[in-house]
C-alpha cells in the first residue's frame, strides 16, 4: 500500500473460538479501504473449532489474561 492509498488508520483482526488462522480475505479488504492491516494466528496453526493445540498443555491457555478472566 503506498502512503497516499493509506487512511491513517490500522485495523486489526483478530480470531474468534479457539483461533489459530489468519483471515487473509479480511485483511485485503481492509487494505483495499485504505487501511493497514494485521492478523495474528495466536502462535499455532487450527481453526476455530480445533483446542488440540491445548489438550494435555494448561501452560499454553493458562495466562494472566486468562487467570485474571476467570476470578
Amino acid at each position: 500500500m503506498n502512503s497516499v492509498a493509506w487512511n491513517g488508520k490500522l485495523q486489526g483482526w483478530g480470531n474468534g473460538g479457539f483461533a489459530g488462522e489468519i483471515d487473509y480475505r479480511a485483511l485485503a479488504i481492509a487494505v483495499k479501504k485504505g487501511y493497514a492491516a494485521v492478523g495474528t494466528d495466536t502462535g499455532h496453526a487450527g481453526n476455530g473449532t480445533d483446542a488440540s493445540w491445548a489438550l494435555g498443555h494448561p501452560e499454553k491457555w493458562r495466562t494472566s489474561a486468562t487467570a485474571e478472566f476467570m476470578k
